[in-house]
């Protein structure tokens, strides 16, 4: 998600991981017992959609590095709150979030103990207080996102309503970062994002 968030920026990386959505429903249709109903499916095709407009430039499908880091993000973002809804059917949310966040980062750092060096950025008070933030809302939106999940939604609805960020997230990329490159492409294909969601829920 990180290396497409480098690459695409951050509206047109959101809009393509709002398929992440579709993957959390197959899964958990399969996986979990839900069921597809037609506004599920008609959402879905929404989604497919708004991920094709972010894709087309100037009448050619571009299909770039960042696309495919975004598509892997996706997929394995979907499956993983399959899992994520799960294991909490028998697991407290709130000592969940550590774990599933904890291990990653030891698994990163065990399969590339290089990264370590970077850590020295961590004395740049600028850098620090950035990372602090985010860990903030990162947390938040885990715990919450996780209570959401063990309070007994399903994880195909869910996974759609909590894509609704996309939006938000692009009219923030265009304020704070400048990302006006195909703006009406991005915000026809967050629009088609959110009427898709509002389907799927």
């Amino acid at each position: 998600m990180f290396k497409a968030y480098q690459i695409l920026g951050a509206s047109e990386n959101a809009i393509i991981s709002s398929g992440s959505a579709i993957v959390t429903i197959v899964t958990a249709m399969y996986f979990l017992g839900e069921r597809l109903t037609v506004y599920k499916s008609l959402g879905i095709v929404l989604v497919l959609l708004s991920v094709l407009a972010v894709s087309v430039k100037k009448g050619k499908f571009s299909f770039t590095k960042g696309t495919m880091y975004a598509l892997v993000s996706t997929a394995s973002y979907g499956l993983g709150v399959t899992s994520d809804a799960f294991i909490l059917r028998s697991y407290d949310a709130v000592s969940y979030t550590p774990i599933a966040f904890g291990l990653p980062a030891i698994l990163l750092v065990l399969l590339k103990p290089a990264v370590l060096r970077s850590f020295k950025r961590l004395q740049d008070p600028v850098f620090t207080k950035n990372i602090v933030f985010l860990s903030f809302f990162y947390s938040a939106q885990a715990v919450t996102y996780y209570l959401a999940l063990q309070s007994g939604g399903n994880a195909s609805q869910i996974a759609p309503i909590f894509k609704a960020n996309i939006v938000l997230t692009v009219l923030l990329a265009v304020l704070f970062l400048k990302e006006r490159e195909n703006l009406l492409l991005k915000v026809l294909s967050a629009g088609l994002v959110t009427a898709g969601v509002l389907f799927i829920k």
